[in-house]
């Protein structure tokens, strides 16, 4: 009798066991998998974000997007990219409001400490981040030995880039104008009209590469600044904080870094190439023998993991010290 009890008792514990793996499944799917996470993002602003329109309908694409797919895929979460026409063209303004509102439930390339991005909730930690550099022709890099030579020379800086506000306040403090697109910053380079560029380090290298110029201009080796780059979720969601742990603890691991890291390199390159044989504008010269292009973009050295949990900008006393291929790490 005693060893019948002891079968009866085992037996009720396994089944216990086996119905609560199963109702944990449940409670998962009901807590994750009943909502449709819609993902927006920066409207032109590769490699991070930006909207395809190769095809017959504008898709999101960046660095960011394949790797959130198939991250999300994996764990049964439901997920879609946006493919409506108008958001391209109703502009970061008009899109975080409807993210803000919960239309949407994702934005890729939120700036911590920004006014433009108040309102949303940041995943922590930021993985990936901007680099900021000094961009320049060739025969102007020697002037420029440390920041403060900056200020007794004429800078620009584009308002198609997607700046925080803390390199916003920076540039109030230098002899820096704001010019409508970065055709018009790379003009006035090329004139003489401008000693300096800033600008992110991604972005323009796509940018100068549809003009036929890439080759033409130099990038520093060491950022300015690094600004870490966001993933942010609408605060009006449902379920916001069980999706918010999540997202943090999926986002925060090394391949899903990692797989941003070689999008972003893949994007760049693909760009360029794409780019090739492009005849520059009238305005650009061609380099003479002593005047070297900048470096290329080759790999990432993966060694090097410096993530920064409270979001904070490191500023340029920081990263005097890290070589080209260390800014590439991102945050």
């Amino acid at each position: 009798m005693k060893k019948f009890w002891l079968v009866i008792l085992s037996f009720l514990l396994l089944s216990r066991g086996a119905f609560a793996e199963n109702n944990d499944k449940l409670i998962k799917k009901i807590n994750y998998l009943n909502e449709v996470v819609e993902i927006v993002g920066l409207p032109d602003f590769p490699p991070f974000s930006y909207y395809d329109t190769s095809g017959s309908h504008p898709k999101l694409s960046g660095a960011f997007i394949n790797p959130i797919l198939k991250l999300l895929k994996e764990r049964e979460i439901q997920c879609k990219t946006s493919e409506i026409s108008e958001l391209r063209s109703m502009g970061v303004k008009l899109l975080l409001i409807d993210v803000k509102s919960g239309k949407y439930q994702m934005f890729i390339g939120a700036n911590s400490d920004t006014k433009l991005y108040k309102g949303l909730e940041l995943i922590y930690p930021s993985i990936i981040s901007n680099p900021i550099h000094l961009i320049t022709l060739p025969d102007n890099s020697s002037k420029f030995k440390n920041f403060d030579d900056l200020k007794n020379y004429k800078g620009i800086a584009c308002r198609e880039e997607y700046f925080s506000d803390f390199v916003l306040r920076k540039l109030k403090n230098m002899n820096v104008t704001f010019v409508d697109s970065s055709y018009e910053a790379y003009r006035l380079l090329f004139t003489g009209e401008a000693d300096y560029m800033l600008g992110s380090l991604y972005y323009n290298r796509i940018a100068a590469s549809k003009y036929g110029i890439e080759k033409y201009l130099s990038f520093s080796k060491r950022p300015i600044w690094k600004i870490p780059v966001f993933i942010a979720l609408s605060k009006v969601m449902p379920k916001l904080s069980e999706y918010t742990k999540v997202f943090q603890e999926l986002f925060s691991s090394p391949e899903f870094t990692l797989a941003v890291k070689q999008e972003i390199i893949r994007i760049i390159e693909d760009e360029i190439a794409r780019n090739d044989g492009i005849v520059p504008p009238a305005f650009a010269k061609t380099p003479t023998e002593d005047e070297q292009p900048q470096e290329e973009v080759e790999q990432i050295n993966n060694s090097v993991e410096n993530k920064s949990k409270s979001g904070h900008i490191i500023e340029e006393e920081e990263v005097q010290q890290k070589t080209f291929d260390e800014v590439l790490e991102g945050l």
